[in-house]
């Protein structure tokens, strides 16, 4: 009994947990669908996608590449505003969009037509020197999953970025590679091209990538954890049963006990 009252009460916290874990789900989910977070053009844009307004819109870059969460701050500087760039099928749907936009006076975007969109990527005959940098981390496209139909927008806005652990491997980097293309950090910090350096410390807000990232964790866990509660339902309902059979099991003991006690008065007066 005190088994299943203990295995009981860590049901209870499970379904508690799921409760909260659920919930937080239900409001990533929301500010998903409601493009929380974007401007206020690129949220009209898909927004009108949605409704069927607006034809050959593929969708926003953050729509389109999946970080996971421990690069997300690197990429979503990588990208900088390029990360709300809505990606169209070609020129065409690009400019029926921005007219869109103009009549409606819904503010502005930027439009990645695929097909005019080239690769960009470093040689690869320059990263021999940096590979081998203790702060090497990878090439910012390498770092992020997309359809193979976006490779040439995911390499033409990541394809020369790098990404390094730390400020100082950063610097280093930059420098042997002659200061020629953007070094990120995994914090945020950058060595642009040119070599100036941008840094410090920003406000903590959930980026549109780390939220992603949250959502698609938790539907992940949420799903682990209903296996974990449905097994746990089915050893408490086991436990429920069997100590059901030996109560059922002790009644009838103390039933032919009774039986036995009046068998042997009865002899014992007949004796």
């Amino acid at each position: 009994s005190s088994d299943l009252d203990e295995k009981q009460a860590l049901l209870y916290k499970a379904y508690q947990h799921h409760q909260q874990l659920k919930a937080r789900k239900e409001t990533l989910a929301e500010l998903e669908a409601d493009f929380s977070g974007f401007f206020h053009g690129v949220k009209e844009i898909l927004l009108a996608r949605d409704r069927g307004e607006l034809q050959g819109i593929e969708g926003a870059v953050a729509e389109l590449i999946q970080v996971e969460a421990k690069y997300s701050q690197a990429l979503e500087t990588a990208l900088g505003a390029a990360s709300q760039h809505i990606v169209t099928v070609n020129e065409q749907h690009a400019q029926k969009a921005i007219s869109w936009l103009k009549q409606k006076r819904a503010g502005r975007a930027t439009f990645l037509p695929t097909t005019v969109m080239r690769s960009r990527k470093i040689a690869q005959q320059q990263l021999y020197d940096i590979q081998s940098h203790p702060a090497y981390v990878a090439l910012a496209y390498e770092l992020v999953s997309y359809a193979p139909e976006n490779t040439n927008i995911v390499e033409n806005l990541l394809g020369n970025v790098l990404v390094a652990a730390n400020l100082e491997g950063a610097s280093q980097i930059a420098r042997t590679l002659g200061f020629k293309y953007r070094v990120v950090t995994l914090e945020g910090d950058i060595i642009n091209a040119g070599g100036s350096l941008t840094g410090g410390a920003v406000k903590q807000q959930s980026s549109l990538f780390s939220r992603k990232a949250e959502l698609d964790k938790l539907v992940t866990t949420l799903t682990d954890m209903e296996k974990t509660i449905q097994s746990a339902e089915q050893t408490v309902a086991l436990k429920k049963s069997q100590i059901a059979e030996l109560r059922h099991t002790l009644e009838d003991m103390k039933l032919q006990g009774e039986l036995l006690r009046e068998q042997e008065q009865l002899h014992r007066s007949k004796l």
